[in-house]
This record gives structure tokens, C-alpha cells and sequence, in this order.
């Protein structure tokens, strides 16, 4: 179980905690410090200029479109997104003891723009959801990320409609999981438009009024952007995609699983 760090206020009003049980995604608002943040990123840069020949004012070193990857300089150090703040809302969104953080941090989505002319889009962006279904994801933003500008797109509402979808399937049908994801994408009208396996019109705007099926539940895209110090919880269900990034800065999130103990 996770540590009793101190006893922070709760961070997330009532409705906010309602919000995450009904669609899967909030986002908490200084979650840990600002200045952490930035140090953090600035860590990033110093490595990423060290191995990768990338310049922190010269976007032309950027290899637009391109993860960066192989840091290891911050691994020890991106932990110091647990803190009170983040602990007390995982408590309110969990429940206490309930769950625990990684033993290991350091997973990281670092990328500059793509190449111009970005065009945003929807669909057909391998929407998926991480294994294991239980539990939660957090992103940490490490920079200011504006929206589309390679924030992590998230579908509101989709791990209750997995949910109920899985309920149905066979058991062995989770030892494939590639199939499974194909399949579940294939099974609803609004995923078949978003996954690319029905046409749309006008991407994005076909796509981004909420959606409320046949079975009243309610679907939504969204995307992780905020500040510095922000920190997005997610259902480890929900389904996701990368973003085009159509801003002028790299992007530098932080990635995590929160394991459940019950």
C-alpha cells in the first residue's frame, strides 16, 4: 500500500470524484509543483541534447514528428510527482489503501510537433487501452500543453462501454488482445467512425460532440492538456490514442500505472 504521506485537503470537489466514475477521466489541477515540473523538463533537455544531438532553441534538431526515447538521467528523479496532493486525490478516486504506487518511475511521451502542415485528426489514430483493465493511469505534465498540441487523446466514457462489452465475450477472448481490441473497436457505431473503420465526413468535428448510444451511456473525446504540475487520472480501461501535434514545442508527459490492491 501506498505511503501515508501526510493528510492533504482533498484536492477533487464532489463532483469532480462523481465525474471520474462516470467517465473515466479527471484532470488535477496542481497536482504536484509547478517548479518540479520544469526541473524535470529541463533534465530532459540536458539529456536529450547530450545522446540525440537536439537543441533546446534549434527546432531544426527536433526530428519532427519523432519520439525521444533512452532517458534514464530522470528515472530516480520523476518521482517527485508523488506527493500529498496526488496521493489524497488517488485516495478520493480509489479509495484509501486501496492502491499503491509503482515500486519503478520514469515512463515518459516526449515528442516535438509534426511536420507542418499538421492537420489534427481523430481518427484512425490506434485508439487502445493499456493492460491490466484494473486500476489507474496517470499522465503528468512535465510542460504546458495547449490543446492539439500532442496532449494524449482520451475517450470519455469508453472503459464503461468496454466493460459491459467484455462482460459478453468469451474468457479466452483475453489472451488475445490484439484481436480483442479490433473486435471491440468494430463493435459500437461511434468507435467504428473513431477507429477509421467507417467514414466520417469532417474530421475532426464529426467526432467531437459528445456521443450518447442506444444504451444511455455517454461518449466524449478529450484530450490531456493543462499545465505544468498537472496531472491527469485515468480508468487504465479507457481508451486512448496519441495526438498530432500541432503546436511549436516538444511535449513532455509523464506515464504511469496505478496499481489497485482490492
Amino acid at each position: 500500500m501506498h505511503a501515508q504521506e501526510n493528510k492533504a485537503t482533498a484536492p477533487l470537489a464532489e463532483a469532480e470524484v462523481a465525474r471520474y466514475h462516470q467517465t473515466g477521466v479527471v484532470r488535477v489541477a496542481e497536482a504536484f509543483p509547478r517548479d518540479t515540473a520544469l526541473e524535470l523538463q529541463e533534465i530532459l533537455w540536458r539529456d536529450a541534447e547530450r545522446r540525440l544531438g537536439v537543441g533546446k532553441t534549434d527546432p531544426g534538431t527536433w526530428s519532427a514528428g519523432n519520439y525521444w526515447t533512452g532517458f534514464k538521467s530522470v528515472r530516480s528523479l520523476t518521482a517527485r510527482v508523488k506527493g500529498p496532493r496526488l496521493t489524497a486525490a488517488l485516495d478520493q478516486l480509489l479509495g484509501p489503501n486501496q492502491w499503491q504506487y509503482p515500486k519503478k518511475w520514469g515512463g515518459l511521451l516526449i515528442s516535438p510537433p509534426d511536420p507542418p502542415p499538421a492537420r489534427w485528426t481523430l481518427t484512425d489514430r490506434f485508439w487502445h487501452w493499456d493492460p491490466p483493465l484494473e486500476g489507474a493511469v496517470i499522465f503528468s505534465l512535465l510542460s504546458d500543453i495547449a490543446p492539439r498540441c500532442g496532449g494524449t487523446l482520451l475517450l470519455e466514457g469508453s472503459s464503461r462501454v468496454l466493460h459491459d462489452w467484455l462482460s459478453q465475450r468469451p474468457s479466452d477472448h483475453v489472451r488475445k488482445p490484439r484481436r480483442l481490441r479490433n473486435e471491440f473497436l468494430a463493435s459500437h457505431p461511434f468507435l467504428r467512425r473513431l477507429s477509421g473503420r467507417d467514414r466520417v465526413d469532417n474530421d475532426p468535428e464529426d467526432l467531437l460532440a459528445p456521443h450518447v448510444d442506444e444504451q444511455g451511456r455517454r461518449l466524449r473525446v478529450a484530450e490531456v492538456s493543462g499545465h505544468a504540475g498537472d496531472v491527469f487520472v485515468i480508468h487504465s480501461s479507457l481508451l486512448h490514442a496519441r495526438a498530432v501535434h500541432t503546436g511549436s514545442t516538444p511535449r513532455f508527459l509523464g506515464i504511469e500505472h496505478i496499481a489497485t490492491t482490492n
